[in-house]
């Protein structure tokens, strides 16, 4: 399924490219795609157009393009022991969660569209009739990319840096992480910049749209936030793509020789319904989890014996009690292990600036990006 998804994830891609490559130039004086704020009434502030719109456009061409070759750099080896079955229970690859959400997402809209006809709404929908290819294309790259700036780095990110700085304490936490995400520990503050982001994200598609876009978009900014603070801002850049070109290949490409797309999409979009199912009832079983603490799943496996070791700090271990818990020593000050950085009592992870850790054979695991120090 996996596979399947990145591989038109690819085609989306090259659909993006191919049409900021192959479109005249005049488009880019004829049209403007304002920039704006994220709120419930978005703020339009710059409408790029000419020499402007053709940076802009390959800006969004181009975060698209990294933000992919960098889940599979950073992340290609790990799914590949999911795919050989050798992959840690919970502790999945950004390729496999992005590509679960998407599915779980994806049941989640039919079931909600089903819901909507069968009570008589008619909701307000996007019609790509008449639309010139291009202005798709440019619209929808805008959307994946910008909304996931405005709704995530800066609906979610800023007010996570301001309660760190309100409370003194920003763990080693590099102030770029905040606006980059990725590392995040799901606390109280992250859960409620997350519910905020969300409802934001949800409410700035009711001008466009209507009421009955509201909760679904709401829906998706939850996913995209979840992204964002466990991998970053490229995974949720990924998954918005995926969500917003899913149609667009059979769309512009319709009527030309490769219009077998239409069909491949169909049977795809299908196959990934089924799929949806398993990783809808999967999620929501691991949502129960985390509120109600308490395992429903199988745990994964730690990489060696390792004791629950608990602080006063929620979302993170201190090196001295872990030290304490395993060794049966007691450090009065907390140290870092080599190559970390010490911030009163926290782990930070080298790598990612994480704050979560498993102790196991004498090194902290990194439960964000999984390098052991």
């Amino acid at each position: 399924m996996t596979l399947t998804f990145f591989v038109y994830v690819g085609i989306e891609l090259g659909v993006l490219l191919g049409a900021l490559i192959l479109y005249q130039p005049e488009h880019y004086f004829q049209n403007g795609y304002a920039l704006f704020v994220m709120t419930p009434l978005p703020i339009a502030f710059y409408e790029p157009t000419g020499a402007g719109l053709f940076v802009f456009s390959w800006f969004l061409g181009g975060s698209i393009l990294v933000a992919l070759l960098y889940m599979l750099w950073r992340d290609g080896p790990r799914f590949i022991e999911e795919l050989l079955l050798r992959g840690k229970p919970r502790e999945h690859s950004a390729l496999l969660t992005v590509a679960g959400l998407f599915c779980a997402n994806l049941f989640f809209a039919i079931i909600y569209a089903s819901l909507l006809s069968g009570s008589g709404a008619e909701p307000v929908g996007f019609d790509p009739t008449g639309v010139p290819p291009w202005d798709l294309v440019v619209f929808f790259a805008r959307a994946s990319v910008w909304e996931e700036i405005m709704g995530r780095s800066l609906l979610l990110g800023l007010p996570l840096m301001l309660f760190s700085l309100a409370a003194g304490d920003f763990r080693g936490r590099p102030v770029w992480r905040y606006v980059l995400g990725g590392g995040f520990s799901f606390n109280l503050p992250a859960l409620t910049a997350l519910g905020f982001s969300s409802v934001m994200f949800g409410l700035a598609h009711l001008p466009g749209w209507d009421i009955y876009k509201v909760f679904p978009s709401t829906v998706a900014g939850v996913l995209f936030g979840y992204l964002f603070l466990r991998f970053g801002l490229w995974a949720a850049i990924v998954l918005h793509f995926a969500f917003d070109f899913a149609a667009l290949p059979a769309t512009i490409l319709e009527g030309n020789t490769i219009g077998f797309l239409t069909v491949l999409s169909s049977f795809l979009l299908l196959f990934w319904l089924v799929a949806g199912i398993m990783f809808f009832v999967y999620y929501l079983v691991r949502i129960l989890e985390f509120f109600f603490r308490r395992s429903y799943l199988p745990a994964a496996e730690p990489a060696g014996p390792v004791k629950a070791v608990t602080t006063a700090y929620p979302g993170f271990v201190s090196y001295a009690e872990a030290l304490s818990d395993q060794r049966g020593i007691v450090t009065p000050t907390p140290s870092a292990p080599p190559g970390t950085a010490a911030f009163g009592r926290g782990f930070v992870c080298p790598n990612c600036a994480g704050t979560e850790a498993r102790f196991a054979d004498g090194k902290f695991h990194c439960t964000g990006c999984g390098k052991a120090v």
